[in-house]
């Protein structure tokens, strides 16, 4: 069965390399561009079992996010929710804990962080041949299609 993503990060390159990752690890993948963006699709998609969400971006910001969306009744557990930031201090991870975000993840990340915290989330994740995705996502291919979407 394959499983569905929304990755809400307002970093194009951030959210490209985000998302080929997942999908080396078999995920279907939507994405948004801020929190109102991902907040729209999560009321419009179905299926959604993970949310990787920027905890700063514009418009909407991942913690007013994940507020509204976890004071939603059918939203109260799932989708789970995977928090990132920059943000390094024990009082930040506690804050979007407490949000409450499933997962923090600490940028910048290895694909083997985002691997053991999916496996923590309880989301089966088999590593794929980590010298090719990351080929894929540092390759100036990939860079150049970012730049060009």
């Amino acid at each position: 069965m394959t499983r569905k993503a929304l990755v809400a990060e307002d970093s194009l390159v951030q959210r490209a390399a985000i998302c080929r990752i997942l999908k080396a690890f078999g995920w279907e993948v939507i994405q948004a561009e801020n929190g109102k963006h991902a907040m729209e699709m999560v009321l419009e998609q179905d299926g959604i079992d993970l949310i990787v969400l920027d905890w700063q971006m514009p418009v909407m910001d991942g913690l007013e996010f994940l507020s509204i969306f976890r004071s939603m009744p059918e939203f109260v557990r799932n989708p789970k929710v995977m928090m990132m930031s920059a943000k390094q201090t024990m009082p930040a991870i506690v804050r979007a804990i407490s949000a409450p975000a499933d997962e923090y993840v600490m940028k910048p990340f290895t694909i083997e962080v985002l691997a053991n915290k999916l496996q923590m989330m309880g989301f089966s994740c088999e590593l794929p041949d980590m010298a090719a995705v990351e080929e894929e996502i540092f390759s100036e291919k990939m860079v150049d299609r970012v730049k060009m979407s």
